[in-house]
């Protein structure tokens, strides 16, 4: 931090500039926090301190729109804004909330602090620096909330009346500047007091409007709660259970699995908004036949409704093949519990849902947790947590490993061409997961006999 002060420094005494350090950076230098992002508000002109920083500390620039300026050295990112107003003074009383509205001036390292931002940080408050904040930009509203579950503070009475109030310009919010904010709830450890909360100030069903007849349906011979109420225990046990998955005997594996950057963001953050929606569908399959209540075909109406989510949220294609992978392949897991299933329909799963594989499980896990946590367990929740466990012992000790075979050995012993070498690659496979092959040799010679 030393040396980039420095070299700021030097350019406001060539420039005769003047630059602050704002917003959440200033917030977590207060609270004693990691920092892997730098926030700047430039005087004077902001594209030029920010190449200015980049040739000096021979960092990757981009400019990311009229007012902001990027500037990315070894994962850690530094962004140069312009000051907005014509005081720091006036930029910092137009921020969102306090404690993000605190600053330090670069010339003399004076700290700023014009509304009360550190006394908020120190009782761990959100609070909106004005009242129009809202009105001004919707996000923040998602913003305040996100504060809230990465955080851990509390939103104050007046925020939350004025969250209430301006609900309704979420609607007009881009989708993108939405699952952003999003995503970073799902991320952290409290998705489910988040949610909760949202609920509450009636922020859920406008972003979600496709959960809230989750509300009017879901009790049946399985069920004795609404279907909401369902699949927000699903999310609290994700959160709560992911720590004995971590203890298990792939739980090295898993974890590795769930920090994979999808588009950016992490997976955990993925499966978790997987697990919340896994049951969309049901409002939609909800049948009533003579009082027997049903829900036949849920999870494939789950993948449609949730199409309309990924498509307002402008959700990428890889994060909504994960979350429809959950919609539709959870209910095929407990369906291997009941039946009996034999390898081959296990390596079909896996084939099917190749690395969404595990997520598609653990979401099976929680679904059955939340369901028999309210009812007359029977030891079922152990029962089916070992199973579970069975399962991924499967997709990493027999699916996930190098091919023993490949297309050339196909052509060589059985002069097979195009979709065929694949069709019969598919099948040693198979037989190799289901230990009727058990090395390269035998898998030769099933070759060799093919026709």
């Amino acid at each position: 931090m030393k040396d980039f002060l420095y070299i700021l420094k030097e350019y406001i005494n060539t420039k005769d500039d003047c630059i602050y350090l704002v917003g959440g950076t200033v917030r977590d230098i207060k609270a004693g926090r990691n920092i892997s992002d730098y926030d700047f508000a430039v005087c004077k002109n902001f594209d030029n301190a920010a190449n200015y920083f980049a040739s000096k500390v021979k960092g990757s620039y981009v400019k990311m729109h009229e007012d902001t300026s990027r500037v990315v050295k070894d994962g850690v990112i530094f962004d140069f804004s312009k000051l907005k107003g014509n005081t720091i003074h006036e930029d910092l009383r137009k921020r969102d909330f306090t404690i993000d509205s605190m600053a330090i001036d670069l010339r003399d390292k004076s700290f700023i602090d014009d509304t009360g931002g550190l006394n908020d940080l120190m009782n761990k408050k959100i609070r909106v620096t004005y009242d129009e904040a809202f009105k001004d930009d919707g996000a923040r509203i998602l913003r305040a909330f996100r504060l809230y579950a990465v955080l851990g503070f509390e939103i104050d009475l007046n925020t939350l009346k004025l969250i209430k109030i301006n609900a309704p310009m979420l609607s007009l919010i881009p989708g993108e500047r939405m699952l952003s904010e999003i995503i970073k709830i799902f991320e952290s450890k409290r998705a489910y007091d988040t949610l909760s909360l949202m609920d509450k100030e009636g922020v859920l069903k406008i972003i979600f409007p496709q959960v809230e007849p989750l509300k009017k349906v879901g009790k049946c011979k399985y069920h004795v709660v609404d279907a909401f109420t369902h699949s927000m225990l699903v999310l609290k046990f994700a959160e709560e259970g992911m720590k004995y998955i971590y203890d298990s005997k792939w739980g090295e594996e898993i974890k590795s699995h769930f920090e994979e950057k999808i588009n950016g963001e992490k997976r955990i953050a993925i499966f978790k908004m997987g697990c919340f929606f896994h049951d969309i569908g049901k409002p939609k399959a909800y049948k009533n036949e003579n009082g027997k209540v049903s829900f036949k075909l849920h999870e494939v109406y789950g993948k449609d409704v949730f199409s309309e989510i990924s498509t307002r949220l402008s959700m990428p294609n890889h994060m909504t093949k994960i979350i429809k992978s959950i919609i539709g392949g959870h209910m095929r897991v407990l369906g291997f519990y009941k039946q009996n299933s034999s390898e081959s329909a296990y390596y079909r799963f896996f084939k099917d849902y190749k690395e969404n594989s595990i997520d598609v499980v653990l979401c099976s896990l929680f679904d059955i947790t939340a369901t028999r946590s309210l009812l007359d367990d029977n030891g079922e929740r152990k029962k089916y947590f070992e199973f579970i466990l069975e399962i991924i012992d499967k997709y990493y000790s027999k699916f996930v490993r190098d091919s023993i075979i490949d297309g050339r050995d196909v052509i060589e012993y059985t002069g097979a061409k195009d979709k065929k070498i694949g069709e019969i690659l598919d099948k040693v496979e198979e037989m190799y997961f289901c230990g009727k092959i058990k090395n390269k040799g035998e898998a030769i010679e099933f070759l060799k006999r093919y026709k």
